[in-house]
């Protein structure tokens, strides 16, 4: 900060956050322009010889004011990832938002061998999935989905022949995300495909088997597809020359998406609780109004989306934001199909009174 103090902009702007109830001292400001929390003003020109004056963006009392009420609450400044910067509003630069997908993508490839190939990477896929899908005398059962949680109840555990049949296709989308081309063949890649889909009759897996024979009889490497869409390597390569308005868009329409799923089931478990409950309702008092609401998850459940997001696999902590970087590629890649998620992301906030 210069010795003769705040200038007449930062004085304004100081008055400003003030007059919003977030007093924010000069040298509290200079700290987290420095930090890139707070964008600097913008030199201008008097003319004719005049000298230069300096203005306020339009953006910085907004971002002054976000990151002075989270000093005040003890929150940390710079949040970690930079995709919870993204969806609170936070100065974000270009290069941190492809730094920060393409760390998650690598993070993502080095817990699961994806970053491996030959031989080596084949055997430490065959491991790393050995040891995530594990079965049991009891059978196994897959990860938690949005609809059992939604449901209050639990599927079957999978039979010992379900459980190889799920193991043997978690290990073909390993090869798949790994970009290995010689990892699975295409009818393996068919069979996983409908292996995750527990609604697929015998006679549908039969089908789609025979339609990729069908394509590679026809000269079409179903494989090679599959690998050109999904392989980890080919979407760090794509992060580069992706657009970053769209990046940006998909990261934060995705981040909220989750938000959104994390509310409808707060909802719809106090929905639950109200029906099977004597006098719950007068324990209603003790919830903000926005969880006090009873969803109608029938909307969602005509979305066409809602197949895709109710029958995924809750990830854990640690890969949900891979997941989100991924799909984000795949999102910023295909604005036809991002304009659909942003669409179930509407009716997603219709359904549970979330605001954008």
């Amino acid at each position: 900060m210069p010795r003769s103090g705040p200038s007449l902009a930062d004085r304004g702007l100081l008055a400003a956050a003030a007059a919003a109830g977030f007093p924010v001292s000069p040298t509290q400001l200079e700290r987290w322009r420095a930090l890139g929390l707070v964008p600097r003003n913008v030199r201008r020109g008097r003319g004719r010889g005049r000298g230069t004056t300096s203005e306020v963006p339009p953006d910085a009392l907004p971002q002054l004011l976000r990151v002075a009420s989270a000093a005040r609450q003890g929150r940390a400044l710079v949040p970690e990832p930079v995709f919870t910067r993204l969806l609170a509003g936070m100065r974000v630069s270009d290069d941190e938002v492809r730094t920060a997908v393409a760390r998650q993508l690598r993070r993502f490839m080095r817990s699961r061998g994806l970053d491996r190939s030959g031989d080596a990477g084949w055997q430490t896929r065959y491991e790393r999935v050995r040891r995530t899908v594990r079965g049991s005398r009891r059978g196994w059962r897959p990860p938690l989905t949005l609809t059992e949680l939604l449901a209050g109840q639990r599927e079957p555990v999978l039979t010992e022949e379900e459980g190889r049949a799920r193991r043997e296709a978690a290990l073909v989308y390993a090869h798949a995300f790994a970009g290995d081309v010689d990892g699975f063949s295409g009818e393996e890649w068919a069979r996983a495909s409908t292996a995750v889909n527990d609604k697929r009759t015998a006679a549908e897996v039969d089908q789609t088997v025979a339609e990729v024979r069908a394509q590679e009889l026809a000269g079409i490497d179903p494989v090679a597809q599959v690998v050109g869409m999904i392989a980890f390597p080919r979407l760090l390569e794509v992060v580069a020359a992706l657009d970053v308005a769209q990046l940006r868009r998909a990261i934060i329409v995705l981040k909220l998406v989750d938000g959104g799923h994390a509310a409808l089931a707060v909802q719809q478990f106090h929905a639950r609780i109200r029906r099977e409950v004597p006098r719950a309702a007068d324990w209603d008092h003790h919830l903000p109004p926005l969880l006090r609401r009873d969803p109608d998850l029938e909307r969602l459940r005509a979305h066409p989306l809602w197949e895709t997001f109710g029958q995924g696999a809750s990830p854990t902590e640690q890969h949900a934001n891979a997941l989100v970087a991924a799909l984000a590629v795949v999102l910023a890649g295909d604005l036809e199909r991002l304009d659909e998620v942003e669409d179930y992301l509407d009716l997603l906030c219709d359904v549970t009174g979330m605001q954008r």
